[in-house]
């Protein structure tokens, strides 16, 4: 039986992969499966992995697929590869991602400890500068932390495959936040989850990020992604923790409008803003959205700490 199957789209990239084989070398875990899914990549990058996969194949134990999906986007990769795994968990990583190995037997091992459905892990994040930033998973199942703080990143998640193929699949329509509005469906569907100490993966992030600082430019598919999760919430939320979800996302949307507006975009900033939802909105909460759309416009930080004294 497969007890692990790894997930990685690729779309080019071609000099990242040497590390990522390097990562994937070290794996001495048995029953490990590695699904690679090309999603259109150049045919200098699908030659390097396969050649990679060839080479591997005879220095390890691994169980290497390589599967192709045609339609663009990071979404429709990774549901590609969950519906070829046959792994009883899962975990995505990207072709430019390095993970330490001890990271799968810890994993599996907590998760069989009680039959968790998910274990959650923290993740390294490195700029092209060098400079890095630890993105910590919270100990935390709350869905309005994942809506104002995203606390749950593609990488930092070891899924029970049978309940990823049931409440986790990827919205292929979302190109920017996907994996934001991924984990408040995971949340929402209540799993029950461990997490672990310690930080055991890398992510780069370089020009052609879809993670970057400039949100301005990605107004549409900001405003997008919000109206997905609106829809989230009244589709999977029962009607008592709806409000309180709402609030939470009137909070994001007014921060995001307002680093919207500081990057010099005014007009993109109030069509942010036109995406909260006033139909429930009290008095005070009016003023509360107003600060800190004020507050994000001056450049104030962490005003995500701000939001959730507020919910």
């Amino acid at each position: 039986m497969t007890a692990i199957s790894i997930i990685i789209p690729f779309h080019n990239r071609s000099e990242y992969i040497e590390k990522l084989f390097r990562s994937l070398s070290n794996i001495r875990m048995p029953n490990v499966e590695i699904v690679f899914v090309d999603n259109n990549s150049n045919s200098e990058t699908a030659a390097l992995v396969k050649q990679r996969c060839r080479e591997l194949s005879g220095q390890t134990t691994l169980k290497l697929s390589l599967v192709k999906e045609p339609r663009v986007g990071a979404s429709a990769a990774r549901n590609t590869g969950l519906r070829t795994a046959r792994g009883e968990y899962v975990c995505f990583f990207d072709s430019d991602d390095e993970f330490s190995p001890e990271l799968l037997d810890k994993a599996y091992c907590k998760a069989k400890e009680e039959d968790y459905d998910i274990v959650a892990y923290q993740t390294k994040i490195v700029f092209q500068n060098g400079m890095t930033r630890t993105k910590r998973t919270w100990c935390s199942s709350d869905p309005t932390h994942q809506i104002v703080c995203n606390i749950i990143a593609t990488q930092s998640l070891f899924i029970k495959r049978s309940f990823a193929l049931a409440n986790a699949l990827w919205d292929e329509t979302l190109y920017y936040w996907n994996d934001l509005e991924w984990g408040l469906r995971i949340l929402l569907a209540k799993p029950k989850i461990a997490w672990l100490k310690g930080c055991y993966h890398r992510i780069h992030i370089h020009s052609d990020s879809i993670t970057g600082l400039f949100f301005s430019k990605r107004t549409d598919k900001i405003i997008y992604a919000h109206s997905v999760i609106h829809s989230d919430i009244l589709r999977f939320a029962d009607k008592k923790s709806s409000v309180r979800l709402l609030k939470a996302l009137n909070y994001r949307i007014a921060i995001y409008a307002g680093y919207v507006y500081k990057e010099g975009s005014k007009e993109d900033s109030l069509h942010i803003l036109s995406g909260i939802n006033m139909s429930f909105a009290s008095l005070m909460h009016r003023i509360k959205i107003s600060l800190l759309y004020f507050l994000a416009r001056k450049g104030m930080p962490s005003l995500w700490r701000i939001a959730l004294l507020w919910l």
